[in-house]
């Protein structure tokens, strides 16, 4: 038996038959005060008969999912597996694993390929509660996002994927994840979205399978499949809706104190002007640069780094244009201004759109001022 903080009961990774964690009895719960539907856990009562009692109810209940539900009874705890893999990102994971387990309504647990230790994308070390092989049932499948590497391609994963995704109720892919879904032909003939920076691609590769990719929503509900662009918290809430109903949803979503509403177009990033600010001169901006501005809006952004080089304003200048001009759609808007200092350049928006560029450098002693700037182009 080992303690596992996403069920909050002990659960032997062994026991794999596919059963439900029942939760404790209610005179065994700590009180709830003030309603709060969060803590399910075990509370001691007096002396060593007390302390057993509690050791006793910790133990893993198996029950049938196909056993009755009276009238008024608490409902089915559902199965919850979410994939974590070597460079897979925090908030992916972490951000639906908060929503299923906040209320303690359902069994969370991570499942990876061999059920070994992963490290996130930022060095994080996860331990995964189960190898896929080991997995109980899942009613849902959550695929998070991240830098997969070879995993993305990888067999056994993406067989286990498409025989959970199968079997369960729902899949939910956050970010990138929805390139694992698309090789494990889920996304077939479906609506489905995923990180800004790869709707692109998504579009392309799954053209012939019929996916159908929408940029303007952070979460796209496709029946039994929901894809999500954004941290994942906005999908789970919307999956957690379908699984429980609109309260629970809504009460999860006060609990954490975000919006319930996950279409909101406010917060839909394909919809931003940042997304055509000029990627290919990321490589010259040092890790320790100072970020003074990143503002905008839908038809324009401002970016403003400060950071030190020994380099002159020429050299710096002739580096970034020589990268703009290696872009397809990006070519020179006239000649520099200042000199070297300002170049202004017209390019094609990932909306289709005409869109103009200005990066300017200025420098005081070390310290470099680098600014970017992209507007629409007027018609």
């Amino acid at each position: 038996m080992r303690w596992s903080p996403a069920i909050g009961l002990a659960s032997d990774p062994q026991d794999t038959a596919g059963g439900l964690l029942r939760p404790l009895p209610a005179d065994e719960r700590m009180p709830n005060n003030g309603g709060d539907a969060m803590h399910r856990i075990g509370k001691p009562r007096g002396g060593a008969i007390g302390s057993a009692r509690v050791a006793a109810t910790a133990v893993v209940m198996i029950s049938s999912l196909a056993a009755s539900q009276a009238p008024g009874s608490a409902a089915p705890r559902r199965m919850i597996a979410i994939l974590v893999y070597d460079g897979v990102q925090v908030q992916d994971f972490a951000g639906p694993f908060e929503v299923f387990s906040r209320l303690n309504r359902d069994s969370v647990f991570l499942v990876s390929k061999d059920g070994r230790p992963v490290r996130t994308w930022r060095g994080l070390t996860v331990v995964p509660t189960f190898a896929l092989g080991a997995s109980p049932k899942p009613d849902v499948v959550v695929i998070p996002g991240g830098n997969p590497g070879k995993i993305a391609t990888d067999s056994t994963v993406l067989n286990w994927i498409r025989s959970a995704s199968a079997d369960s109720a729902y899949v939910l892919s956050v970010c990138t994840g929805a390139g694992f879904l698309l090789r494990a032909g889920v996304l077939d003939n479906r609506e489905a979205t995923t990180f800004w920076r790869q709707q692109e691609s998504l579009r392309r590769d799954g053209a012939a399978r019929g996916v159908r990719v929408v940029s303007d929503r952070l979460v796209v509900d496709a029946g039994r499949v929901v894809t999500s662009a954004g941290t994942g918290i906005e999908g789970a809430l919307l999956v957690l809706g379908k699984l429980h109903g609109e309260a629970w949803q809504r009460l999860t979503a006060l609990h954490m104190d975000v919006n319930a509403e996950p279409g909101l177009e406010a917060t839909v990033r394909p919809t931003l002007a940042d997304r055509n600010l000029p990627t290919a001169i990321d490589e010259f901006i040092p890790d320790g640069a100072e970020l003074l501005d990143y503002s905008g809006g839908r038809e324009s952004w401002n970016a403003h780094w400060r950071y030190a080089s020994p380099e002159t304003v020429a050299a710096l200048s002739a580096r970034f244009v020589g990268a703009l001009q290696a872009v397809p759609r990006w070519r020179r808007d006239g000649a520099s201004i200042g000199g070297e200092a300002t170049s202004r350049w017209a390019f094609t928006g990932r909306d289709s759109s005409a869109w103009l560029a200005a990066v300017r450098v200025d420098k005081a002693g070390n310290v470099v001022d680098l600014t970017l700037q992209v507007w629409k182009a007027p018609k």
